[in-house]
């Protein structure tokens, strides 16, 4: 006699997407449940919130129940109440100094350089407006990332210097991803 399909079916391991968890900050509604709901339909967990300061007690909350890189991703608007973008990657950064953050910015250059004189190193940055495929890329590929650790690990660098090759870096990165169709 032939078990049943479902039996068959039930003993098969389907690998699961890896799914990314994802700290979201930023102070518009809309804007945050697009987010949301976008990368959740990616097989993310996301957890948004509406201000700097919610941000960092939801992220020490979270890696302390967790454990100490419980997100993989921290995406920061620049200007919320309470706390900018800066001000919470800088207490973020001193909880756990490896987070991979992405400031969400109306300003590149302008966080950029932020990201240099506040925090020390080059983070990544998205211009607004910008395509929600566009940080869908952004979180899953990391080269850009990666160039970036590179840029913050030379030592010979100044902090211009450093400030350059990264604005031409993430310049770079947007025109390659400028074909999409959802604008944030």
């Amino acid at each position: 006699m032939v078990e049943p399909i479902e039996h068959e079916i039930k003993n098969i391991a389907i690998p699961k997407k890896r799914e990314k968890r994802i700290l979201i900050a930023d102070d518009e509604p809309r804007i945050l449940r697009l987010y949301q709901a976008w990368l959740e339909h990616e097989c993310n967990y996301v957890l948004t919130v509406r201000d700097g300061e919610k941000c960092v007690n939801v992220y020490d909350t979270e890696t302390t129940i967790h454990s100490k890189d419980y997100f993989d991703i921290v995406i920061l608007d620049q200007k919320m109440p309470n706390m900018t973008g800066v001000e919470a990657a800088k207490e973020i950064l001193r909880i756990n100094p490896s987070q991979r953050i992405i400031f969400a910015s109306g300003n590149l250059e302008k966080s950029l350089r932020q990201s240099i004189s506040k925090l020390g190193k080059l983070v990544e940055v998205i211009e607004k407006p910008f395509l929600i495929e566009e940080l869908e890329n952004m979180i899953k590929q990391t080269s850009v990332l990666e160039k970036l650790e590179n840029i913050n690990d030379s030592v010979q660098k100044t902090d211009e210097d450093k400030f350059k090759e990264g604005m031409l870096l993430l310049k770079k990165s947007e025109l390659i991803n400028s074909d999409k169709n959802i604008i944030i």
